[in-house]
């Protein structure tokens, strides 16, 4: 047996995964790459070495192989589908570069134009003037959201998926894109140049 037509067990999932059941030759290695009959020929010698140490003589015939796929639930093929499954994580991630530019050149422009020292100057403790900007950012992210998964769902694309679930998903994501965006402001002093770096960072 060719250990190389076997099922490999490193990926736990397929590389291009397509969301239909398993059909076709390239998915029945098992069956045709001899690995079934050896199991089967170790099966009845196992047995039969089982059957002498007991005591039995009896030479009943075994029954043969048989395989049977798992069953899959009826699934209908739908191109667009399985044609976004690559595409759609990409278009939700540029959908959101946007909104982390005008976040990040915001910052840095208060920064640049010193308007933050000049409300510290006047009170303002460090965790309110972030807590504003996360307030503000994340308003604006969740709007964004909002408008997707609106368009997702109700345009029937992802009409399988639950709203609320899609919804938080996608707002778990601008949490994480407001907090990105927060460290990158950082690394700037100019607003102009923040805008093109942060949409660069993000790709």
């Amino acid at each position: 047996m060719n250990g190389l037509l076997k099922v490999g067990t490193g990926e736990i999932a397929m590389r291009f995964w397509s969301p239909s059941p398993h059909n076709g030759f390239s998915h029945r290695r098992y069956e045709w790459s001899g690995f079934v009959f050896l199991q089967d020929i170790v099966d009845r010698s196992v047995i039969s070495l089982q059957e002498e140490r007991a005591g039995l003589t009896t030479q009943q015939v075994l029954p043969a192989s048989y395989i049977q796929e798992v069953p899959f639930p009826c699934h209908c093929w739908d191109t667009f589908l399985k044609n976004s499954v690559m595409v759609l994580p990409m278009s939700l991630c540029l959908s959101f570069i946007y909104s982390v530019c005008v976040i990040v050149r915001n910052v840095v422009h208060e920064k640049e134009a010193r308007i933050r020292e000049a409300m510290q100057q006047m009170g303002l403790s460090n965790s309110v003037h972030w807590c504003s900007w996360f307030i503000t950012s994340m308003l604006q992210m969740s709007l964004t959201s909002t408008m997707l998964v609106t368009i997702l769902f109700f345009g029937n694309i992802l009409r399988h998926s639950d709203f609320f679930l899609l919804w938080l998903f996608l707002h778990a994501g601008s949490l994480a894109t407001v907090s990105f965006c927060f460290l990158l402001s950082v690394f700037f002093s100019e607003a102009k140049l923040a805008s093109a770096g942060s949409g660069s960072s993000t790709l």
